[in-house]
């Protein structure tokens, strides 16, 4: 769409429109990729159709969706880690359908290398809240929140409300180096 929000009909491909169709082939949305290109949605497929670029989800990937059902996470937590772990996520097109009268419906997904998406779940699986872990070991969760802020793993005065994860084999050495002083204490 240009300027005007105008899609432009009629005119033929020219080569940098080509090479930022296949630069932001499976990268951009199907809107950001209509706007770049100032074309329709249509145009786009069918002229990616004609130089073979692929529709589907590659082979060797997943869609996210699928994804976090089989890893067994909330799908919003897999997207969250992905981006923290900065992984590309590509969209997946689906041909033009028409839905109704003067109307197109379109259907993309966001897709990752399986691999990839299962070790940001395994790393993430491997981290625990700080309150979950203090409960699981019988601390107060406010003892090992400043444990763990004397280690240098938190800051001191996070914020509240917000369930930071922290690596459970770093808690339980915080945790190891803390229990005899605080046995020490209770003893005395």
């Amino acid at each position: 769409m240009g300027a005007s929000g105008r899609v432009r009909t009629g005119l033929r491909w020219t080569g940098a429109e080509v090479v930022a169709l296949r630069q932001g082939w499976h990268v951009l949305g199907q809107r950001r990729l209509g706007e770049s290109l100032q074309r329709s949605w249509t145009a786009i497929y069918m002229r990616a159709r004609q130089d073979g670029l692929p529709l589907g989800i590659p082979q060797g990937c997943v869609a996210i969706k699928v994804a976090a059902r089989k890893l067994g996470i909330d799908r919003r937590t897999l997207v969250k880690e992905l981006a923290r772990a900065e992984v590309l996520v590509r969209r997946a097109y689906s041909s033009p359908r028409r839905k109704g009268i003067g109307t197109t419906q379109r259907s993309q997904r966001s897709y990752v290398e399986w691999d990839t998406a299962r070790e940001v779940a395994e790393a993430w699986l491997q981290t625990e809240t700080v309150r979950s872990a203090a409960l699981r070991r019988g601390i107060q969760p406010d003892m090992l929140r400043g444990w763990l802020a004397k280690a240098g793993v938190v800051q001191v005065g996070t914020v509240r409300g917000v369930a930071r994860r922290v690596p459970s084999d770093v808690i339980d050495r915080v945790v190891t180096e803390h229990r005899p002083r605080q046995q020490a204490a209770q003893a005395a």
